[in-house]
């Protein structure tokens, strides 16, 4: 029989899995949530006497966690442990800020773990404080911590610490009294032997410590890789998309010098370069894993091709390749038919084979379409007139980082992930991907991907996107967003097409200004990471009262629109930053159109 119930916070499958077999072990039950946020929603349903909580974490990290549930009145009362491998005075002092109520240093012995949960559960020394005392103010560096004066959390924090320093000594300690043993046993060996094999011990020696200074970099890179992949994307992407948007609205405007003007399109350019590598590097390091969500969709398979089909144009416009057709064809048997599959992943291999296609011709024409195969498969094709591909390439040509020979990557940039990242893609979705190719003539990829269910009659729905024309003047717009540039811009692109704007910081702000501007407010903008509130509870709030708001996600993450199912979370539309003003405005128009169209 189970003596107390523990929830294990962490986003690491083997972590959780080897806590939990260590829990159990000692007659402990054990919940797993994979994030703050699902361990957040656990505890509302389940009671839980103890939560250890990892601290770096995606969608809400640990401090986040701890805050939210020593803020609630339900809650608060669950003691929180932290588990982490930082080791910064600053993130005690965080600790201690949103209440947790002890604090543990990674790598940490079975037995240390077990004793502290055990003072934790029991209060073995717990220290009676009044609860009404002011907090305590502490400025360290550039930070600001508000810190309950509670001694024994205090105290316990900063015995974890010295607990740590000590065990992290010990093991130092042992190592060093190793290595010592070793080398007096090297050194006798020495003295006993030839100089020959004194010399060749020698080189042992260096070899050894070579591959210790090699062990400690890959530990400390393994320790960092997690929380530089969460965060990568945000930090880069969140400056450039003010960066790109001034660009764009820089060059659309008269009263510029022409001179500078003419600067412009090549600081566009390498910034467009620059995001495209970020986001195929970061593709290639979500994707090559199996841990990426699939998720099913009904959609009509011709007004995917449409959407391509335009976009790829678009793309043949910007790069001046004029001497270049493309054109899409569909299986009759798909024509009006919904259909359930992938969509979203299977977008993205097409774009990323269409992609390919224009970047390796140069003349000629592009084709490509979809079938239907009579196992419930469709089969997709791209075809191109393009350079063509080796015959002793071809097996190559999906592995990452893999590009053609030296002669191809001087002439076609690019990283080497993108057919890396669409065969990962495609075998996940439990199809496959094969090419044929002829250098000089062009290449042709085929991928299948599965029917999930029947397929429906249907056609394209009309948006009726002429009853907004061109004109947006007068609508209102409350934009959640709570970076003071990123406002300017959005601002700046309201005022010239005649648009209200009302802003709100943070999630907070939206939910209230909504409340009491509901009557004009015609679409929201809205930011997913805000500050008191965020962007996903926002919305719920506000669709909970009003479901027939307008309310588009603007996300500087890369995985937003992969992973989330963002109708399901309340979302019309997702937009992934960097904005581009003209992309914003026929995402509002479209949005606009779809409300007029059914009113």
């Amino acid at each position: 029989m189970s003596k107390h119930r523990i929830l294990i916070a962490e986003d690491s499958k083997t972590q959780s899995v080897k806590l939990q077999f260590l829990l159990e072990k000692n007659n402990y039950h054990v919940l797993i949530a994979y994030n703050g946020r699902e361990a957040l929603s656990v505890v509302k349903k389940h009671k839980v006497d103890l939560i250890i909580s990892d601290i770096i974490m995606p969608e809400m990290n640990g401090f986040e966690l701890c805050q939210k549930l020593k803020s609630d009145e339900m809650l608060k009362s669950i003691p929180v442990i932290l588990l982490t491998t930082l080791d910064k005075i600053v993130d005690v002092l965080r600790g201690l800020s949103v209440g947790a109520d002890n604090y543990i240093s990674k790598p940490y012995s079975d037995n240390y773990l077990l004793h502290r949960i055990d003072s934790v559960l029991n209060k073995n020394d717990n220290i009676i404080f009044n609860e009404r005392e002011q907090k305590i103010d502490i400025n360290f560096i550039t930070e600001k911590f508000s810190i309950d004066p509670n001694p024994q959390k205090i105290l316990n924090f900063f015995i974890s610490t010295y607990e740590a320093a000590v065990l992290i000594n010990r093991n130092l300690q042992q190592t060093q009294d190793q290595l010592e043993a070793l080398n007096n046993k090297l050194e006798m060996l020495v003295r006993e032997r030839t100089s020959e094999l004194e010399n060749e011990i020698t080189e042992h020696k260096s070899t050894l410590k070579e591959l210790q200074k090699a062990l400690q970099k890959a530990q400390k890179l393994d320790l960092l890789k997690t929380e530089f992949m969460h965060n990568l994307s945000h930090e880069i992407r969140t400056p450039m998309n003010a960066i790109v948007g001034f660009t764009e609205l820089l060059n659309d405007s008269d009263s510029i010098n022409q001179d500078l003007i003419e600067f412009l399109p090549h600081i566009k350019t390498s910034l467009f370069d620059l995001l495209h590598i970020i986001n195929n590097m970061l593709e290639a390091a979500e994707y090559m894993t199996d841990n990426v969500e699939l998720i099913q969709k009904e959609c009509l398979v011709e007004e995917l091709l449409d959407d391509l089909l335009t976009s790829s144009n678009k793309e043949l416009k910007q790069l001046e390749k004029q001497n270049i057709t493309i054109s899409s064809s569909i299986d009759e048997a798909l024509k009006n038919k919904w259909i359930n599959t992938y969509w979203s992943k299977t977008k993205l291999v097409l774009e990323k084979l269409l992609s390919n296609a224009i970047k390796f011709t140069e003349e000629g024409k592009i084709e490509f379409g979809v079938e239907y195969k009579n196992n419930d498969t469709l089969k997709f094709h791209i075809k191109d007139t393009g350079i063509g591909i080796d015959k002793e390439d071809i097996d190559k040509i999906f592995e990452t980082f893999k590009q053609l020979e030296s002669k191809h990557k001087i002439k076609y940039k690019g990283t080497g992930v993108g057919l890396a990242v669409s065969k990962k893609l495609v075998e996940l979705m439990g199809g496959e991907i094969w090419l044929k190719s002829t250098p000089g003539k062009g290449s042709s990829f085929y991928f299948t991907v599965p029917i999930l269910g029947k397929m429906k009659e249907g056609k394209i729905p009309v948006t009726s996107q002429n009853k907004v024309g061109s004109q947006l003047t007068g609508i209102t717009i409350l934009l959640a967003e709570d970076i003071d540039a990123n406002h300017f811009f959005i601002k700046t692109i309201a005022e010239k097409h005649g648009m209200n704007l009302i802003w709100a910081k943070n999630g907070k702000q939206a939910i209230e200004l909504y409340e009491k501007n509901k009557n004009i407010i015609d679409l929201v903008l809205m930011d997913l990471h805000m500050p008191i509130i965020d962007g996903y509870e926002a919305t719920l709030k506000i669709k909970e009262k009003y479901p027939e708001a307008i309310i588009l996600a603007l996300s500087s993450y890369t995985n937003d629109l992969e992973v989330i199912d963002y109708e399901a979370k309340g979302f019309n539309a997702l937009i992934k930053k960097p904005v581009s003003p003209i992309k914003l405005i026929e995402i509002i128009k479209k949005q606009i159109a779809i409300t007029n169209s059914t009113t």
